[in-house]
């Protein structure tokens, strides 16, 4: 015979778990510290500066391929090199809400340079209008041209933690003219950004303007090397990237899910005694 208790017992362990996810999930979308960088970043004209404009990627931790929808992505670095086929370290860089970060890039084997504006695939116009508004990022880039494998063009950022997971957007198409990339990190299996499609462009597409790599460790000198070899076209592109930590909750916030876990526990248990003593 079943318990009397049963229904209720499963019912607030129900609920327990229902909100020990909604716990979660507003700890994983809390406001996430991004690191925006454009190469070659133009916008309107103005070169290495910084601006404002949306990636895939937005302030809030969500992502969204069209520019024109969800939260702002906020401040873009935009780093112009003097000589393309030796870009010097870059530092100084900014987050997404304009604050100094001790993040740095150098780069190897590129070889050439564009920063003139893709008509019309991603043009940003002096008074830009609609979702290319939103999309200079792809409007310039750090290129090769002959890629062998003994030289593979690579990227290195470095000053972050050691040893951790992090999120990386990278960008890469000429503006759909077939030439983008196959991408590694820290010897990830590789992702691909075909830089394909028809003109004009609205929003990104991953695997065409974009791809991800989710959960990728720095080493243990807190260092990401993104390596890119061509696909069938001799070109390889990089726009920029997109980087944020992997949100791991510090043993306080922890602390705090499972007192809040079992004071709703507590809660519907209350509230299931309540409801079989007024049926009584």
């Amino acid at each position: 015979m079943r318990s009397p208790h049963a229904k209720p017992m499963a019912d607030t362990v129900s609920g327990v778990m229902t909100l020990g996810l909604a716990l979660l999930a507003w700890m994983s979308h809390a406001h996430a510290t991004i690191l925006n960088v454009d190469l070659n970043g133009e916008r309107g004209g103005n070169v290495g500066t910084t601006y404002t404009a949306n990636g895939v990627l937005r302030a809030d931790g969500s992502a969204h391929d069209d520019p024109s929808l969800g939260t702002p992505t906020g401040t873009w670095n935009g780093i112009v090199f003097s000589n393309p086929n030796s870009p010097s370290p870059s530092t100084g860089l900014l987050d997404s809400s304009g604050q100094t970060t001790g993040v740095s890039l150098s780069f190897a084997n590129w070889t050439f340079q564009d920063n003139t504006p893709e008509v019309p695939y991603a043009y940003v116009p002096p008074n830009p209008t609609g979702n290319a508004a939103n999309m200079p990022l792809l409007n310039d880039y750090l290129g090769n041209h002959n890629v062998s494998p003994g030289s593979l063009p690579t990227m290195t950022i470095s000053g972050l933690a050691a040893n951790s997971p992090y999120t990386l957007y990278v960008y890469g198409s000429n503006g759909g003219a077939g030439a983008g990339g196959t991408w590694s990190v820290n010897g990830s299996p590789t992702q691909v950004t075909t830089g394909s499609g028809s003109a004009p462009f609205a929003s990104f597409t991953l695997g065409n303007d974009y791809t991800v790599f989710i959960n990728v460790n720095s080493d243990a000198q807190g260092r990401l090397v993104l390596s890119g070899s061509s696909t069938d076209d001799p070109f390889v592109i990089l726009n920029g990237f997109q980087l944020t930590p992997v949100p791991v909750p510090e043993p306080a916030t922890w602390a705090m899910a499972l007192a809040g876990l079992a004071a709703g526990g507590l809660m519907i248990q209350r509230r299931r005694r309540q409801r079989h003593e007024t049926s009584l």
